[in-house]
């Protein structure tokens, strides 16, 4: 049997400061990157809508020649969006007599290599879509309880005013048309809906009262 001893690790985040020297051997440096680790809230309540919870980790990665060269001609600046695959590794510092002091410990990754870079002009336009998404999908019509969407001039699907109109005793006027199929007329003396465009054939044979 044999032990699988790894220590691999993928990094993503925004650049927020960057160390980069040359030496004898070439350049070295390191870098601090921002990782968001953002999560969604579970509410304790089920009638609460679940809250983002932002959490961001400071980590330190240290640079090689070879993972410098690989940014090319732009290099590393702060506000890249930027994926390292390294291993994690732990430094010591010095004391006042320059010498390694082992109480002293930093946590850091060792880059490998650069899975992905993106300028901070680049980076800044994909933040700026993404927020936009999310905002539009916020803001999209909301469903009443049945799965429609509610109409906000009339929810119950028919108009408002019953179907009809009241008319104010003018005979002469013209009935209009309405989904109700009839008009109220307060001159009939029984008060009784009339068929649109019917004819009133008491009136017409013996006059008015």
């Amino acid at each position: 049997m044999k032990l699988v001893k790894k220590n691999t690790t993928i990094t993503t985040g925004n650049i927020a400061h960057v160390d980069v020297r040359t030496g004898q051997y070439g350049s070295f440096g390191n870098l601090l990157v921002i990782v968001d680790d953002g999560y969604m809230s579970k509410p304790k309540n089920p009638q609460e809508q679940p809250k983002y919870v932002e959490r961001n980790y400071p980590v330190n990665i240290k640079l090689s020649d070879s993972v410098i060269k690989q940014a090319g001609a732009s290099g590393l600046q702060v506000g890249d969006l930027i994926t390292i695959e390294g291993k994690t590794i732990v430094e010591f510092g010095k004391d006042q007599q320059g010498q390694v002091d082992e109480s002293k410990k930093y946590q850091k990754i060792e880059a490998k290599s650069i899975v992905e870079h993106f300028p901070a002009s680049i980076a800044k336009q994909l933040r700026a879509d993404i927020r936009a998404e999310k905002q539009n999908n916020n803001q999209a019509p909301q469903q009443g309880q049945n799965g429609y969407q509610q109409s906000p001039q009339n929810s119950g699907g028919y108009q408002q005013n019953g179907g009809y109109q009241q008319n104010s005793g003018d005979n002469n006027q013209q009935p209009q048309n309405n989904s109700g199929g009839y008009q109220r007329g307060h001159s009939n003396n029984n008060n009784q809906p009339q068929r649109n465009n019917a004819p009133n054939h008491y009136n017409q044979q013996h006059g008015g009262h």
